[in-house]
């Protein structure tokens, strides 16, 4: 049990500190595979994307595809409590699409420094709703069942997410680690999980 705690606290510490799934790209390319370092606030150029996007909202507050921009500068930043609420106002107007919904509940996770709180769990939860293959939700919501000691269900799932994933899948490499990762943790030889190695593809998620 007391492994299994630590285990937790582990891959909570791991993904609060990875920041965002993508490796810093502009735009992101995907969100599905954590980056090493946190992104930085201090680009210039980000900040006034940020400030041009807002003087748009300004006189257009309800395009929801300018929030979505909004939002996707300030995770870009590393500002994910500032990304949380325009992508809010995204879904509010129409983008409530399944990338969209993840997204949102990746900058609610990014927020509360990696702990999947329950607002994040019902957007991921949304998310699957519209596709039920959307990687990003399947990643997060086995990353809620790790974090309530749900260890070896997360390792399932994440197990089946990297057997569905490309392996060219921007997020693959971060994925394999975070199961080999709990699979130590729980005592396990991470090169012969049951059911690892199956054949499968997951769609990349699109840019949101």
């Amino acid at each position: 049990k007391q492994m299994a705690i630590a285990a937790v606290a582990a891959i909570a510490l791991a993904i609060g500190g990875a920041a965002v799934w993508w490796n810093g790209h502009s735009p992101p390319q995907s969100a599905t595979a954590p980056a090493a370092t946190v992104p930085s606030s201090a680009d210039p150029a980000l900040a006034q994307q940020a400030l041009e996007i807002k003087q748009q909202l300004a006189s257009a507050p309800t395009d929801a595809a300018l929030w979505q921009g909004l939002a996707r500068t300030y995770v870009l930043q590393g500002k994910f409590a500032d990304a949380v609420p325009a992508y809010k106002s995204a879904i509010d107007n129409g983008a409530d699409g399944a990338a969209v919904q993840s997204a949102y509940g990746e900058a609610q996770v990014m927020a509360a420094s990696g702990q999947v709180t329950e607002t994040a769990l019902a957007a991921f939860q949304a998310a699957l709703g519209k596709d039920a293959a959307e990687p990003r939700a399947r990643y997060y919501l086995a990353l809620a069942d790790a974090q309530n000691g749900k260890l070896h269900a997360a390792l399932d799932q994440w197990i089946k997410l990297e057997n569905e994933s490309g392996a060219d899948a921007p997020w693959r490499k971060s994925l394999s680690e975070r199961i080999d990762q709990t699979a130590d943790a729980l005592g396990l030889d991470p090169k012969n999980l049951p059911g690892r190695g199956a054949s499968g593809l997951a769609d990349e998620p699109s840019i949101e």
